[in-house]
């Protein structure tokens, strides 16, 4: 999603979201918000400090414009566990899992027990 005009908080000039099929709807997973010289120039004025930047190759002075990328990583985490949620069927019943890709991966290899054996464990 593009914000433009009034969807734009006062110190940005342009501001995008990247956004995420859940199972429960498309969220918001990112924003990227190009803050102009906006946060440089508040902070020059305060501190009193000079930010001008000086360019040797065109002899041109200004203060250096910023981007802000905004990511949460409680629904990074999310998407990663929705994506990796897969299910199957070995010898008609169902099972849930999580695929993750190996990058990704915690764990390369595991030995789990036999849950079905165990009465106790089961009907947790």
């Amino acid at each position: 999603d593009v914000h433009e005009g009034d969807g734009l908080a006062h110190y940005a000039r342009a501001c995008t979201d990247i956004t995420f099929r859940f199972p429960f709807g498309e969220q918001e997973l990112m924003g990227i918000a190009a803050r102009g010289n906006f946060d440089l120039t508040q902070h020059s004025e305060g501190s009193g400090k000079d930010l001008v930047y000086f360019d040797d190759q065109t002899k041109e002075k200004y203060i250096p414009h910023c981007i802000e990328p905004s990511l949460g990583v409680d629904r990074l985490i999310l998407a990663l566990i929705c994506s990796a949620y897969a299910e199957d069927e070995v010898n008609g019943e169902k099972r849930n899992f999580l695929k993750f890709h190996p990058k990704i991966a915690p764990v390369k290899v595991s030995v789990l027990p036999l849950l079905k054996n165990k009465e106790a464990l089961v009907s947790v």
